[in-house]
């Protein structure tokens, strides 16, 4: 038997002839199994790196559709990043978290107006993440857009105190602003006013964020609030955009006059005031130049004011009369304009500069016929100028004062 191959030997011969004979492979169990668990760690590592690959090149276009998403937001075509986000769903889903991607589709929805479908997605989102400072700020906003008000209120109130991954202090700073904002559209004016006050409790030293929180002030008639916001942003910075002209016109409504006038000749001197803002200037000028009641004035000084507004109120009445009734006589006129222009007749010896300043104490009945005058030509005649809106303002001044 053949030492090598085992096989026999034939008769008379004393070599092997296995050699020709096809070699058989014999391997231990050992052996076996570490091949067999090489061959599997392979096949396992070759998949994997497949399914890396792959996933891999999901992403890559789960983010290439997400962005061209994005850029057709910014471009306002709404329907074409509706697609896109949808399409970038499709590559993304179960391979990374796809909230920015459900939070894009629904500003997408929401932007193109179809916003029950915009709010399906944010109600998950919402369940997904309670907390997110960013959907319920969503959610706000598009339950005002369906004006379910109850719920944009509670919404904005989630989102103030919700959790935002960057600049939180600022985050909800904005919203407080933009909740405000709306209450202010809606007509909830206590509850606005409530928000500013809150929000300016915690206001950096910016004249800008003081600027707007004044002009918001004086959307919800706290003007006070709005003067002192608008002196604290210029303080901070003298030229500080708006400043100057929204503290000319809180101290307008507060009537201060004097500090209206000062504040908006100021503002025209940094930049054009803009009509409005100039009518007020103009007015207030007009009030400190014609009023007689002003603490500090001499008699002579106040008569002189008494006098020439007595003359401006029944010359504009005259007027009012003369336009309103053309062609009909005094005694035709109706009893209550009969008797104001009989008043004016009587009025008009004691309306005299030099007695008034002898007898001071019948300034205030003589404008007390003013401002009864000013009334009656406003009723008749309508529209005011600058000095009749100025009488008018010194009118409700003064009965103020005597309350």
């Amino acid at each position: 038997m053949c030492s090598r191959c085992g096989s026999d030997i034939p008769a008379g011969q004393s070599k092997c002839s296995c050699g020709g004979e096809p070699a058989r492979w014999v391997f231990a169990p050992e052996t076996t199994l570490i091949l067999s668990f090489v061959l599997l760690l392979t096949l396992f590592v070759a998949t994997g790196f497949a399914s890396r690959s792959y996933h891999k090149e999901e992403s890559v276009l789960a983010h290439r559709w997400f962005e061209r998403g994005q850029a057709a937001m910014r471009d306002g075509q709404s329907a074409v990043a509706i697609e896109a986000f949808r399409t970038a769903l499709v590559y993304a889903r179960g391979i990374e978290f796809t909230a920015d991607y459900d939070l894009a589709l629904a500003r997408a929805l929401a932007q193109a107006g179809h916003l029950e479908e915009s709010r399906s997605y944010l109600l998950g989102l919402e369940q997904a993440a309670p907390g997110s400072g960013t959907v319920n700020l969503e959610l706000a906003r598009l339950s005002a857009r369906l004006k379910n008000y109850s719920d944009a209120m509670r919404y904005y109130n989630s989102a103030i105190y919700g959790v935002w991954e960057t600049d939180p202090l600022e985050q909800r700073r904005n919203v407080r602003i933009e909740f405000s904002e709306f209450l202010l559209d809606i007509g909830q004016t206590a509850e606005a006013q409530a928000q500013l006050v809150a929000l300016v409790a915690a206001l950096p030293p910016d004249p800008t964020l003081h600027v707007e929180a004044g002009n918001l002030f004086l959307r919800a008639s706290r003007s006070a609030l709005a003067l002192k916001e608008f002196q604290t942003a210029l303080d901070e910075n003298r030229q500080a955009p708006g400043a100057a002209r929204g503290a000319g016109a809180a101290a307008f409504q507060l009537g201060d006059y004097a500090a209206a006038s000062r504040y908006f000749s100021r503002a025209g001197r940094e930049s054009p005031l803009g009509p409005l803002w100039q009518q007020d200037l103009d007015v207030s000028n007009l009030i400190l130049s014609l009023n007689p009641f002003a603490p500090n004035l001499s008699p002579s000084e106040a008569a002189h004011r008494a006098a020439h507004d007595y003359e401006l109120a029944s010359d504009r009445l005259a007027t009012c009369v003369r336009n309103k009734y053309p062609s009909q006589k005094p005694q035709a006129l109706p009893a209550n304009l009969q008797r104001l222009m009989d008043d004016a007749r009587e009025q008009s010896s004691r309306a005299k500069e030099t007695r008034l300043t002898r007898h001071p104490e019948d300034i205030a009945p003589l404008m007390e016929t003013v401002f009864r005058f000013q009334d009656a030509a406003t009723s008749l005649c309508g529209p005011l100028s600058n000095t009749d809106l100025a009488l008018q303002l010194i009118a409700r001044a003064h009965a103020g004062a005597q309350q």
